[in-house]
C-alpha cells in the first residue's frame, strides 16, 4: 500500500531536522541548493549526493516515503534528461556500431549531471517540507521577509497565502483520491478506453472536486472573518521562534560544506 502523502506533506516525527528552527531550514535549503549547482563536476555531484543522503537519513522518513515521493518526479527528470541530450550537440558524437546517434559524449555527461543536480534539489525541498509544518514554514518566511516590508512588499499577506496553500494541498489531494475511489466503485473507468472516453469520465471527478474546493474556501473565509482576522495587523504567536545550540551547529556544518565545495570543487 502506497503512503498517503501529498506533495509538500509534513511528517510529524521526532528527528534532529524536526527540532531545527524553520528559519535555519529555509536558509539551509537555499545554501545547499546553491552548493549543489555550484560544482557540476562528478566529484561535486558525488559530495552533494552524500550530503543529501545524510540529511534524508536524519529526517527519519522511511524508504517507502522516499520511493513514493520521488516517483512523482520520475517522468519530469526523464524529460529533462532527454531534452538536454538532444540540444547539447558539442563534443564527440556517440556511435552505435556504425550508426552516428544524434547525441554526444559531452552532452550525455552534462545531461546526466544536470538531471542528478535537479534530483538532489528536489530531494532537498522534500526534506524541508517533510520536517517542517506549514505553520512553521509560514512563520519562518514571515520573519525572514520582514526587511522587505520597508520596500512595500506584503510579507504577512504572502505568508498567510502560503500557509493556506500548504494546508489545502493535502486536503484536496485526500478529497480527490476519495472521489476517484468512489467513482471507481460505481463502475466509472478512468484508466481505460480512448482519450475522449476517459476525458468524459474524468468530468465526474473534476466537478465534485472543484465544488468541494470552493466549499472549503467559503467555510475558511467565513471562519477567518468570524474570528476577526485582519491581514494588516500584527499577530501574536503561541511559540516564539528562537535559535538553539543545534541550529548553531547546523550553521557551522552548512558553512563548512559550502566553503569546502568552493575551495576544493568550485
Amino acid at each position: 500500500m502506497r503512503p498517503d502523502l501529498a506533495i509538500g506533506g509534513f511528517l510529524p516525527l521526532e528527528s534532529l531536522l524536526h527540532r531545527l528552527d524553520p528559519r535555519t531550514k529555509l536558509i539551509g535549503l537555499l545554501v545547499l541548493v546553491a552548493a549543489v549547482f555550484l560544482s557540476p563536476c562528478p566529484s561535486g555531484i558525488a559530495a552533494s549526493t552524500a550530503a543529501v543522503a545524510c540529511l534524508a537519513v536524519l529526517s527519519r522518513a522511511g524508504w517507502k516515503i522516499w520511493w513514493y515521493a520521488l516517483a512523482r518526479f520520475f517522468w519530469m527528470l526523464i524529460i529533462v534528461l532527454g531534452v538536454n541530450l538532444l540540444f547539447r550537440q558539442e563534443g564527440r558524437p556517440v556511435f552505435a556500431g556504425e550508426i552516428e546517434l544524434p547525441v554526444t559524449w559531452e552532452g550525455v555527461e552534462r545531461s546526466i549531471g544536470l538531471t542528478a543536480q535537479l534530483g538532489l534539489a528536489i530531494m532537498l525541498s522534500l526534506i524541508v517540507t517533510l520536517t517542517t509544518s506549514p505553520s512553521q514554514f509560514a512563520r519562518a518566511f514571515e520573519r525572514l521577509g520582514r526587511p522587505l516590508e520597508r520596500l512595500g512588499v506584503p510579507v504577512r499577506e504572502l505568508s498567510m497565502t502560503m500557509l493556506l496553500a500548504m494546508r489545502f494541498v493535502p486536503l484536496l489531494h485526500h478529497e480527490l483520491r476519495t472521489i476517484v475511489d468512489a467513482q471507481k466503485s460505481r463502475g466509472v473507468e478512468l484508466a481505460t478506453g480512448t482519450p475522449v472516453f476517459r476525458a468524459r469520465n474524468f468530468i465526474s471527478v473534476l466537478v465534485p472536486a472543484l465544488s468541494g474546493a470552493l466549499r472549503r474556501a467559503e467555510i475558511l473565509a467565513t471562519a477567518m472573518t468570524a474570528r476577526g482576522f485582519r491581514p494588516d495587523r500584527e499577530r501574536s504567536a503561541y511559540r516564539v521562534l528562537h535559535f538553539s545550540p543545534l541550529d548553531y551547529l547546523a550553521w557551522i556544518c552548512l558553512g563548512l560544506f559550502f566553503l569546502g565545495k568552493i575551495i576544493f570543487l568550485g
